[in-house]
């Protein structure tokens, strides 16, 4: 399932952004983002969405206003239903955004009872897990549009796992970023992801990745 996918079946969605970076460098990418927020997920049954506004520690004093002039161009964008500055390091804001989500959350019964476990194939928690350490590594520096493609994820005699993906940029210049100097920067997110996986399945898993640049 898509991000998209995934948003339209919540009750609420967050749309999370550096509020320091987006002042000192503005990246078109988010305006395009809020500008298509539902359009771009194909359906008008996208839910609620509420603006964060994080690392609000950062700005400077005499820059404070910034903050409110970025929250009111956004807003312009698109119908949030509500605004928060927070910082998530120093913990400001963040009791009061807990209590909104909680106001807001619909009761219910659990997805999966106490003892159960996730029908999720295991492609899709590597994927998952893949994608998350890509972001952790390279979010200050890479476009949004970087896709990972999976390629196989499949059981091997000994027990172990062996997870290949392909991960697709727009040009060389962010290949040579993901790559990093004698490949270092995709060691690093490849380490990080095979260990994460490793500790939620258990056993040995053989992580193949491979950068390629969109035809």
């Amino acid at each position: 399932m898509s991000a998209w996918g995934t948003a339209s079946s919540c009750d609420l969605v967050l749309f999370i952004l550096d509020a320091h970076r987006q002042i000192q460098v503005p990246d078109p990418r988010v305006i395009r983002l809020i500008s298509n927020l539902g359009s771009s997920a194909g359906t008008t049954d996208l839910p609620p969405a509420i603006l964060v506004l994080n690392k609000c520690e950062m700005v400077p004093p005499e820059q404070r206003p910034d903050l409110l002039s970025l929250a009111g161009s956004l807003r312009d964008l698109h119908d949030f239903q509500d605004t928060f500055w927070v910082s998530a390091l120093k913990g400001r804001g963040v009791p009061g955004l807990k209590e909104y989500l909680l106001s807001q959350a619909t009761p219910g019964r659990w997805t999966l009872e106490a003892g159960m476990s996730t029908d999720r194939s295991a492609e899709d928690l590597a994927l998952e897990i893949v994608r998350e350490k890509i972001f952790q590594r390279f979010y200050d520096e890479l476009p949004y549009e970087l896709t990972v493609v999976p390629v196989s994820c499949k059981s091997l005699r000994d027990g172990s796992m062996r997870v290949e993906h392909i991960i697709v940029v727009p040009h060389e210049g962010v290949k040579k970023i993901v790559v990093g100097s004698h490949g270092a920067a995709l060691k690093h997110v490849g380490t990080s992801a095979r260990m994460e996986l490793q500790r939620m399945w258990g056993h040995k898993v053989h992580l193949i990745l491979t950068v390629k640049v969109a035809k």
